[in-house]
């Protein structure tokens, strides 16, 4: 219960005053304030991204008895489903540029070729997020970057090398 106290004062703090009472109250009441939510401002995500702009009824006094709405569910579900495809499939986008830097880090024109020619396929199944010439050129140049400025096998911009300190201990500064 305590946890939920400062888990509730940090929600309140950061503007969620609604989510924040929510947390902090017992079991019991939790439901009754999440109705109250529900009707006053639809569904929404911590971020105030909201998922469902109205909440029906029905939905309303399920979700008082204490039972997540199938409507809000399906809703939430949806929208976790959009996230890990996207998210798998910035992954496979990254990891085909990886190989492809490596390959050209090694100067291996025919791992380049074969990496090229995966990238054509995921470049036909997803048109929305192709990998140009142009895109792996960058990406290692960008690597290549932050290999040359690496120290003890540490990159860090410029204009944050004063952290570097903070490991003297282990690489002797």
């Amino acid at each position: 219960m305590g946890t939920n106290l400062i888990k509730g004062s940090q929600e309140i703090s950061e503007g969620h005053n609604l989510r924040g009472v929510e947390t902090m109250l017992p079991v019991f009441l939790k439901n009754f304030a999440k109705t109250y939510r529900y009707a006053d401002e639809g569904v929404q995500d911590k971020t105030g991204i909201s998922i469902m702009d109205e909440v029906s009824s029905m939905d309303l006094l399920v979700q008082g008895m204490g039972f997540s709405p199938s409507d809000v569910r399906t809703a939430n579900e949806g929208k976790s489903a959009i996230y890990q495809f996207n998210r798998k499939l910035n992954e496979r986008r990254s990891r085909l540029m990886t190989l492809w830097s490596r390959a050209k880090m090694m100067d291996d024109q025919q791992e380049m070729d074969e990496v090229w020619k995966e990238i054509q396929g995921f470049n036909d199944k997803n048109p929305s997020c192709r990998i140009t010439r142009i895109n792996l050129n960058q990406s290692y140049r960008n690597r290549q970057r932050r290999i040359d400025r690496a120290e003890d096998g540490i990159y860090l911009s410029r204009n944050r090398q004063d952290t570097r300190a903070a490991g003297y201990f282990a690489f002797g500064e």
